[in-house]
């Protein structure tokens, strides 16, 4: 909840407009008080699930299968994301259909990313995407107690996750 008298940070995450279209979306993420952004070095491949994908801290060589969240643990220390870290901010790629998914029938469908203690799965997505499609994303995402989140995804799909920075106290 935001309260009054306490100063907060947003970081506009990300903006669409369609040529045409009036309705805009803007998403937006609020730091909670207490913590501070940390801009890493550079950024850091945290999974990529393409087969033959090379760099990475989570390489499964498998697409995201339907309606199964997996779990992502960020490569605490080895990755160099710190134990410390809150919330992780980041770009997202995402594959569908065509020679990049090799067993993935291309299909409409959605991305959302979420804490791994979270009660339940949001009901927003943080990218939709379309058949054939490659598409980019800024994310922000809190981690779980453990410091690990989730990302479903409503069909298979390959998925990049970069990290670019992070919340911390």
């Amino acid at each position: 909840m935001i309260t009054g008298g306490t100063t907060y940070h947003i970081q506009v995450g990300g903006f669409h407009y369609s040529s045409g279209d009036s309705s805009g979306i803007l998403r937006l993420s609020v730091t909670p008080p207490g913590l501070q952004y940390f801009a890493l070095a550079s950024p850091v491949r945290l999974l990529d699930t393409r087969a033959g994908a090379t760099v990475g801290c989570d390489l499964p060589a498998a697409p995201l299968a339907a309606g199964d969240p997996a779990r992502v643990e960020p490569g605490r220390n080895t990755c160099g994301i710190p134990l410390a870290a809150r919330t992780l901010i980041g770009n997202g790629t995402v594959a569908v259909g065509g020679p990049t998914t090799p067993g993935c029938a291309g299909a409409v469908g959605y991305i959302t990313l979420y804490p791994s203690d979270a009660p339940a799965r949001p009901t927003v997505a943080n990218v939709n995407y379309t058949a054939g499609a490659i598409v980019n994303t800024a994310y922000t995402v809190g981690l779980g107690a453990a410091g690990a989140f989730k990302i479903y995804a409503s069909t298979c799909t390959e998925f990049i996750v970069d990290v670019s920075g992070y919340f911390a106290p």
